[in-house]
């Protein structure tokens, strides 16, 4: 096998099976690099987009803020829809608000910290 076959056989079937997450999306002005790309679970993926669509991250976290200060009609009816309090429920499960900001921060927003980046090891 040539030198780098390997890994990029392996990189193509991680891509295959599980396409990326772009942090800023390419239809918002997102690159297609490394790092603007994380590779959560699929489950997890589809979740995360039927709670917060095609937003970038400021705007989920002012959202997020509005509909917790319970001030927003708009985002309250956004986020009580019942498949969208499903993936909240699947993403957050009982963190408190400061916990998932944290949470988004830490695994959603930065391909380095995140345990779903580029910098990850392969099992």
């Amino acid at each position: 096998m040539k030198r780098g076959t390997k890994k990029r056989k392996k990189n193509n079937q991680r891509k295959k099976r599980n396409p990326p997450h772009h942090i800023l999306p390419r239809s918002r002005g997102g690159s297609d690099d490394e790092f603007n790309k994380i590779y959560p679970p699929l489950d997890l993926h589809v979740q995360y987009h039927i709670l917060f669509e095609n937003w970038i991250q400021k705007e989920i976290i002012e959202k997020l803020r509005a509909f917790w200060r319970d001030n927003d009609k708009g985002m309250s009816r956004h986020f009580n829809k019942p498949n969208r309090k499903k993936a909240y429920k699947i993403l957050f499960d009982n963190k408190g608000n400061n916990e998932v900001e944290e949470y988004l921060e830490v695994v959603w927003f930065n391909p380095i910290t995140s345990s779903y980046g580029i910098f990850r090891e392969d099992p």
